[in-house]
């Protein structure tokens, strides 16, 4: 739609594109909120493994899709991630007095059934290293692509990344090669439907470089979310905080700057 020159996103597009984020939101809290084993759990440990399984979810989903002919987009992808959280707070419901270690309960619904949900313990130098690695990939982000028009990177390996998901999004269809790995195409063309109505048109590059730097402060979290599990002494976070960031600025750093998958 053409509003004075400018490319605006439809009113499907807009509900669709609140649709997909708001079950993007409604499938991370509810992993989040799945019970895990043995006691509290660090919540930063599990903070970007549940933004991961989101994806994977949504993977899983498009694939399943494209085998049965139904369209993959934001609202085929948003509709079934609805269901599957449904279905997990379904599982989560359990007998009075049924609850294993590392759970909380909460009533339901029903006087005989509980919802028994995580608990999380938060450690400050987690938050702290998620704050950082935040600000870095927001400044990396302002630095590198806010200051020019053209997409910013400096090979030509993203055009086909962005050609790949913008497959998904004009064809509805994650499984168009056999075999193709198209995790991260379905989750860039989820990206770039999500955000449509902030960048309509010609613009969708622009969620395609958000969606990079996202990458690269989600590989940093799980790379902290790996060495957390090892230790939890003092000396060792100091460690694996500089380890962090150590390896943000040589893997996913390259990624984000020379677009490699």
């Amino acid at each position: 739609m053409q509003v004075h020159g400018m490319t605006m996103a439809s009113g499907m597009e807009v509900f669709y594109s609140w649709l997909m984020g708001f079950a993007w939101a409604a499938l991370f809290f509810v992993l989040m909120l799945l019970p895990k084993s043995g006691g509290k759990q660090n919540g930063m440990v599990w903070l970007p493994l549940c933004l991961l399984g989101c994806e994977c979810v949504f993977a899983v989903l498009a694939g399943v899709f494209s085998l049965i002919h139904i369209p993959v987009g934001a609202a085929s992808i948003g509709t079934g991630s609805l269901v599957v959280s449904a279905g997990l707070i379904l599982y989560m419901r359990k007998p009075r007095g049924d609850c294993g270690d590392g759970s909380i309960s909460i009533l339901s619904g029903r006087p005989d059934t509980k919802l028994y949900i995580q608990s999380y313990y938060w450690r400050k130098g987690d938050v702290l290293l998620a704050g950082a690695l935040a600000a870095f990939a927001v400044s990396f982000f302002l630095y590198r692509f806010c200051g020019e028009y053209a997409i910013a990177y400096a090979t030509n390996d993203p055009a086909d990344r962005l050609s790949a998901a913008m497959h998904i999004v004009t064809e509805g269809t994650a499984i168009y090669t056999w075999p193709n790995m198209y995790f991260g195409h379905t989750s860039n063309a989820l990206f770039i439907e999500t955000l449509r109505p902030v960048f309509p048109g010609h613009l969708f590059f622009r969620a395609f470089e958000i969606k990079d730097v996202f990458n690269l402060w989600l590989g940093g979290l799980l790379f902290h979310s790996a060495l957390r599990r090892f230790s939890d002494l003092r000396s060792a976070r100091v460690a694996f905080f500089a380890l962090t960031f150590i390896y943000v600025l040589a893997f996913p750093l390259s990624n984000a700057l020379f677009g490699f998958s």
